[in-house]
Protein backbone atom coordinates (compact mmCIF):
# COMPACT_ATOMS: atom_id res chain seq x y z
CA UNK A 1 0.00 0.00 0.00
CA UNK A 2 1.90 3.04 -1.29
CA UNK A 3 0.67 6.50 -0.36
CA UNK A 4 1.64 10.11 0.27
CA UNK A 5 0.16 12.77 2.50
CA UNK A 6 -1.17 15.95 0.93
CA UNK A 7 -2.29 19.07 2.79
CA UNK A 8 -5.16 20.96 1.20
CA UNK A 9 -5.03 24.73 1.27
CA UNK A 10 -7.89 27.02 2.02
CA UNK A 11 -9.76 28.45 4.96
CA UNK A 12 -9.35 25.17 6.87
CA UNK A 13 -6.39 22.93 6.08
CA UNK A 14 -7.08 19.22 5.80
CA UNK A 15 -4.76 16.24 5.51
CA UNK A 16 -5.48 13.85 2.67
CA UNK A 17 -3.91 10.50 1.83
CA UNK A 18 -3.23 9.89 -1.85
CA UNK A 19 -2.73 6.24 -2.78
CA UNK A 20 -0.83 4.85 -5.76
CA UNK A 21 -3.52 2.15 -6.15
CA UNK A 22 -7.05 3.50 -6.54
CA UNK A 23 -8.58 0.55 -4.69
CA UNK A 24 -7.37 2.08 -1.42
CA UNK A 25 -8.89 5.55 -1.94
CA UNK A 26 -11.77 4.66 0.39
CA UNK A 27 -9.23 4.37 3.21
CA UNK A 28 -8.19 7.98 2.64
CA UNK A 29 -11.83 9.05 2.74
CA UNK A 30 -12.30 7.12 5.98
CA UNK A 31 -9.29 8.71 7.70
CA UNK A 32 -10.44 12.18 6.72
CA UNK A 33 -14.06 11.58 7.75
CA UNK A 34 -13.21 9.85 11.03
CA UNK A 35 -10.24 12.02 12.04
CA UNK A 36 -11.82 12.82 15.41
CA UNK A 37 -11.85 9.07 16.19
CA UNK A 38 -8.27 8.25 15.15
CA UNK A 39 -7.13 7.22 18.67
CA UNK A 40 -10.07 4.84 19.05
CA UNK A 41 -9.52 3.44 15.56
CA UNK A 42 -5.81 2.82 16.25
CA UNK A 43 -6.72 1.20 19.57
CA UNK A 44 -9.21 -1.16 17.88
CA UNK A 45 -6.59 -2.19 15.29
CA UNK A 46 -3.90 -2.61 17.98
CA UNK A 47 -6.15 -4.74 20.16
CA UNK A 48 -6.40 -7.33 17.40
CA UNK A 49 -2.74 -7.15 16.36
CA UNK A 50 -1.02 -6.94 19.74
CA UNK A 51 -3.44 -8.25 22.30
CA UNK A 52 -4.42 -11.32 20.35
CA UNK A 53 -8.13 -10.63 20.12
CA UNK A 54 -9.63 -12.79 17.37
CA UNK A 55 -11.78 -10.07 15.79
CA UNK A 56 -12.44 -6.42 16.44
CA UNK A 57 -14.80 -3.75 15.26
CA UNK A 58 -14.85 0.01 15.03
CA UNK A 59 -17.74 2.26 14.03
CA UNK A 60 -17.46 5.99 13.51
CA UNK A 61 -19.73 8.60 11.98
CA UNK A 62 -19.67 7.25 8.44
CA UNK A 63 -17.39 4.20 8.35
CA UNK A 64 -17.18 0.79 10.01
CA UNK A 65 -14.24 -1.58 10.31
CA UNK A 66 -14.35 -5.34 10.74
CA UNK A 67 -10.86 -6.28 11.92
CA UNK A 68 -9.08 -9.62 11.81
CA UNK A 69 -5.38 -10.25 12.42
CA UNK A 70 -4.68 -10.43 8.67
CA UNK A 71 -7.14 -8.05 7.02
CA UNK A 72 -9.59 -5.29 7.81
CA UNK A 73 -12.78 -4.71 5.86
CA UNK A 74 -13.65 -1.01 5.58
CA UNK A 75 -17.27 -0.09 4.83
CA UNK A 76 -18.75 3.31 4.04
CA UNK A 77 -22.00 3.10 6.02
CA UNK A 78 -23.65 5.79 3.88
CA UNK A 79 -23.26 4.33 0.39
CA UNK A 80 -22.18 0.73 1.13
CA UNK A 81 -18.83 1.03 -0.67
CA UNK A 82 -16.21 -1.42 0.67
CA UNK A 83 -12.52 -2.20 0.46
CA UNK A 84 -10.06 -4.40 2.31
CA UNK A 85 -6.55 -3.74 3.59
CA UNK A 86 -3.83 -5.43 5.57
CA UNK A 87 -4.57 -4.80 9.25
CA UNK A 88 -0.89 -4.26 10.02
CA UNK A 89 -0.48 -1.69 7.22
CA UNK A 90 -3.76 0.04 8.09
CA UNK A 91 -2.69 0.34 11.72
CA UNK A 92 0.64 1.91 10.71
CA UNK A 93 -1.11 4.30 8.32
CA UNK A 94 -3.68 5.31 10.94
CA UNK A 95 -0.94 6.15 13.45
CA UNK A 96 1.10 8.07 10.85
CA UNK A 97 -2.01 9.98 9.76
CA UNK A 98 -2.80 10.78 13.39
CA UNK A 99 0.73 12.19 13.91
CA UNK A 100 0.61 14.27 10.73
CA UNK A 101 -2.86 15.55 11.54
CA UNK A 102 -1.74 16.60 15.04
CA UNK A 103 1.11 18.64 13.48
CA UNK A 104 -1.34 20.31 11.12
CA UNK A 105 -3.70 21.31 13.93
CA UNK A 106 -0.98 23.22 15.81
Amino acid sequence: MKYTFKTTRGKRQLLEVVFADEKYMLIGEMLLAERSFLPQMAEALDSVLKQGEVNGQFAGNAFSLFITKETTKITNDINGEETEASTKELCKLTKRYQKQYAKLKR
